[in-house]
């Protein structure tokens, strides 16, 4: 148990960190590359990086004892975070296909849309897609030291491919 505790808070603290570094990376290329799209990833990021941060509680609060509180123990503090975590993943994808649409519809209606700097996408999402890569082998190693048991860092690998993904589809978009 207590491996499993230490395996969860390095793979969070690597999550939160590169969160952190991806989600300023996207505000300052979204800017420089006149992009939508990119802006949206830097604040995928940042929501990646505030949820590692609450990740690091519940990693915490499900090793406490039961109490009087919850005579049953605060293990449904995993799967609450882990239900609302998919959740909000969920919500970024809508959010990201909403905004392609609405972009879409604009062009349509005008036939003009802002040009945008074609070099400064490429590079951001190719080291943001090498970073997400690092970190969802990084999270399901640690997941497979724990046995497999780790629903956070199960979760948190699928957020690190989901973030690669979006950060791919924003730099190919």
């Amino acid at each position: 148990m207590q491996d499993t505790l230490i395996f969860e808070r390095r793979s969070l603290n690597a999550a939160k960190w590169a969160s952190l570094f991806m989600a300023g990376a996207g505000v300052v290329a979204g800017l420089l590359a006149n992009s939508d799209a990119l802006l949206l990833d830097g604040l995928f990021s940042g929501l990646n990086f505030a949820t590692a941060v609450v990740a690091g509680w519940v990693a915490a609060s499900i090793r406490r004892a039961p109490d009087q509180n919850r005579p049953f123990g605060y293990e449904i503090d995993e799967s609450v975070f882990v239900m609302f975590r998919s959740l909000l993943l969920f919500g970024i994808i809508l959010m990201a296909a909403g905004s392609a649409v609405n972009r879409l519809l604009a062009y349509a209606k005008t036939g003009e849309a802002a040009p945008v700097v074609l070099e400064w996408i490429l590079i951001y999402a190719g080291a943001m897609a090498a970073i997400c890569l690092g970190l969802l082998a990084y999270q399901r190693w640690n997941w497979r030291r724990t046995g497999k048991t780790s629903d956070l860092l199960r979760v948190e690998a699928r957020a690190a491919m989901v973030d690669g993904v979006l950060s791919l589809g924003a730099g190919l978009r």
